[in-house]
């Protein structure tokens, strides 16, 4: 992994440690009262970065008893300058990243991996999305499977490329920006992912940040 990649890791590693607010732990709180679930889906409803630090927030909390082994996924495509450099281009299907595999997933904890999809080559990036349900299996049957996995997805509305993921997940948890997401925008989105699977929103500020 190259110096750029890297820094930007460890970064966001450092915040998401630092001490969740009360309205992700109530939001946490909320989806384990709710249905059992083993992939989840934290979708931006506006363009813009997905909420990668919420999810790995919500990964720290769901392994705080250290019982369950959790995967965060960046789910976005869009590739940042330098990051082409070192992608995992052989890398087509999920089931070849064994965990741990610098290549890709990075170890956040003992429990907690991270894996970037926009390290991929773009037309297996894509692919992993298109083929949600493949994706999903790979990642939570066999023996190196997760016991949870939590996705950050870009807006649908600006990459319907990533629908099949978010309506093939257990349940999605919508994010808002604070004072600039409209109420028609997350109409369309929860038409789009089918309002049965939506168990809640959060709002963020413009940083990804909540509130």
């Amino acid at each position: 992994m190259g110096r750029k990649a890297k820094a930007a890791v460890s970064a966001a590693v450092v915040a998401a440690k630092m001490p969740p607010s009360l309205e992700v732990q109530h939001t946490w709180h909320e989806i384990r009262r709710g249905p059992a679930w083993k992939l989840i889906a934290l979708v931006a409803v506006d363009d813009g970065p997905p909420p990668t630090m919420l999810a790995q927030q919500f990964g720290y909390l769901a392994t705080e008893e250290r019982t369950r082994r959790i995967l965060v996924v960046n789910a976005s495509t869009q590739r940042s300058l330098g990051a082409a450099a070192d992608a995992p281009e052989a890398k087509t299907y999920c089931r070849d990243l064994a965990p741990g595999d610098r290549t890709a997933i990075t170890a956040l904890d003992d429990h907690l991996d991270y894996l970037q999809l926009s390290r991929f080559e773009p037309t297996h990036a894509a692919r992993l999305l298109v083929n949600a349900p493949r994706t999903l299996a790979e990642l939570t049957s066999g023996s190196s499977a997760y016991d949870g996995v939590i996705f950050a997805v870009d807006s649908l509305l600006t990459h319907p490329e990533a629908t099949p993921l978010a309506r093939a997940v257990d349940i999605v948890v919508l994010c808002l920006r604070m004072g600039t997401t409209s109420m028609a925008a997350v109409r369309r989105v929860t038409e789009i992912i089918g309002a049965e699977k939506i168990v809640g929103t959060i709002a963020l500020r413009r940083s990804g940040e909540t509130g």
